[in-house]
């Protein structure tokens, strides 16, 4: 029920154009096959058809300002989205798949949030001009953990991380 209140909201907020059902869910689908991998937001809204920019903007606004979404990136001094990195699914965006709040999902998201975190890390230490290899560091975990789920699968490292965490 909840869900296609949600659906509703999306689909309003383009006046009449079924825009859940046309572009964001295919999007959420195929983001939810790598959901700790960055997406290529700009290049599958083109393969979708829309090449207006200005309707691109439209669309990741959409998914942004519903909580679908996170990425970072800039627009244009016309307001359109030229550069747009780091897009993953949040929490709302795998709910609407109903992904969430599975056991699994939940584990993969707390660690999609971890990576994250040494992303937004490395990230800080970088622009103050701090050490490079500890940027490199971080990064390389954040990678490293994606790269661990991706290859031994969800249990298994959130398993570690709570053994980790509790001292088991």
């Amino acid at each position: 029920m909840a869900r296609c209140a949600r659906q509703q909201r999306i689909r309003a907020k383009l006046r009449g154009m079924d825009v859940f059902e046309r572009y964001v869910l295919p999007i959420l689908l195929r983001m939810s096959e790598t959901p700790l991998t960055s997406y290529p937001l700009q290049r599958h809204i083109r393969e979708l058809g829309v090449t207006d920019e200005d309707e691109s903007t439209r669309l990741i606004d959409l998914m942004i300002e519903n909580g679908l979404i996170t990425i970072k990136g800039g627009k244009n001094g016309a307001g359109v989205w030229y550069v747009v990195t780091d897009v993953f699914l949040t929490s709302k965006g795998l709910a609407q798949l109903n992904l969430w709040p599975s056991d699994d999902e939940r584990a993969l998201f707390l660690i999609h949030e971890v990576a994250r975190a040494l992303d937004d890390l490395a990230t800080e230490v970088e622009v103050a001009g701090g050490d490079v290899e500890k940027v490199g560091r971080f990064r390389a975990a954040a990678r490293g953990l994606r790269g661990v789920v991706a290859e031994t699968g969800t249990e298994i490292v959130a398993k570690v991380i709570s053994n980790l965490a509790t001292g088991a």
